[in-house]
């Protein structure tokens, strides 16, 4: 059930033409993040976003995912693309492999956000940086709808209950999460740099590897 969802979802996207580099994006947001690196990892990197954004700037670019779909868009060769199901595998490479490690909007989809963060800094070296974005539960418009009765939906991906969202998060939960790995977190927003908390639709972190 869990991949069929998720290969529905790209099987709608895979035509469709989005402008990934358009500032105020989070993929935009989480390149901008991003300096020269040796190896980075893409976890839900979907069909290649992020890559097409930075691939100037890294020397080998590795990623995963769940949808055989997603990878199939992604046609660079440069890419070390691998089938992974992160709630049921461990991410398949070595401790302290990578410069780098991205997850966009993956986490609010696991079964066991805790355990994907700690494989998240297993393969990241010492004093490399993890960057993570998820929506974020306390922007304002969904603040008001909680006030006017209903529950705020997260997703715009319309398969499944709010694109299959597992999990909702504050900028506090997600450095929470973190904080035992990391010596460093730095919040950023998507959109915005006023009062992130609020006015930020998505969370945006980059924290570095204790």
């Amino acid at each position: 059930m869990e991949k069929y969802i998720y290969e529905k979802i790209w099987e709608r996207k895979k035509d469709k033409v989005v402008d990934y580099a358009k500032k105020g994006t989070r993929v935009y947001e989480a390149s901008c993040l991003i300096q020269d690196c040796n190896k980075i990892l893409d976890v839900g990197c979907g069909d290649g976003a992020l890559y097409n954004i930075i691939k100037g700037r890294c020397k080998n670019y590795y990623g995963v995912d769940i949808s055989k779909t997603a990878l199939s868009q992604i046609k660079d060769k440069k890419v070390n693309m691998r089938v992974v199901n992160i709630n049921e595998e461990k991410l398949p490479f070595q401790d302290n492999f990578f410069d780098y490690v991205v997850c966009l909007d993956v986490i609010e989809h696991v079964f066991d956000p805790i355990k994907l963060i700690e494989e998240i800094f297993r393969v990241t070296k010492k004093e490399g940086f993890v960057i993570i974005s998820t929506p974020n539960i306390r922007y304002y418009k969904h603040i008001l709808k909680l006030i006017f009765g209903r529950f705020p939906k997260t997703s715009g991906d319309p398969e499944h209950y709010d694109g299959g969202h597992l999990h909702y998060f504050t900028y506090k939960d997600i450095i929470e999460i973190c904080s035992q790995k990391s010596s460093k977190i730095k919040k950023c927003g998507i959109n915005t740099k006023f009062m992130i908390e609020f006015f930020s639709g998505g969370i945006l972190i980059k924290a570095k590897k204790a």
